[in-house]
């Protein structure tokens, strides 16, 4: 597991405002880290604003841009990707605006860099250098 347990807890007690309810649920819950950092939440961040292009809606792009926030967030904590990490998510509210304004290339275009960092990423965890 790439984030340690007390991460985690620290995670949910901010996201939580701390107290009894943040400690609570980060003792209920220890194993929410790769669900909402992992691959399913990247796949998805890639997969519903494609789906939101194809249908011509602008809010399966925004919710893509939600789901991509952990991932940007955890991106922005390294120092090879901080500032990249930082404009991820700005990629998808892009391609939502381009979408609204009906320059279906274009939202393509925005959404581009994204999916390219993603299939790199998942590159270079599947088949490490050596």
């Amino acid at each position: 597991m790439i984030l340690s347990k007390r991460y985690l807890e620290y995670f949910l007690l901010g996201l939580l405002g701390g107290g009894v309810l943040g400690a609570a649920l980060a003792t209920i819950f220890p194993d929410v880290a790769p669900l909402v950092f992992g691959w399913p939440v990247i796949l998805l961040s890639v997969l519903v604003p494609m789906i939101g292009i194809f249908r011509r809606s602008v809010i399966w792009v925004v919710a893509g841009a939600i789901l991509a926030l952990p991932f940007a967030i955890y991106l922005g904590g390294s120092p090879r990707f901080r500032l990249v990490g930082l404009f991820l998510p700005l990629l998808h509210l892009a391609a939502a605006f381009a979408l609204e304004r009906k320059k279906l290339r274009l939202a393509w275009f925005f959404l581009l860099p994204y999916v390219a960092l993603v299939t790199w990423l998942a590159w270079s965890v599947i088949n490490p250098s050596r």
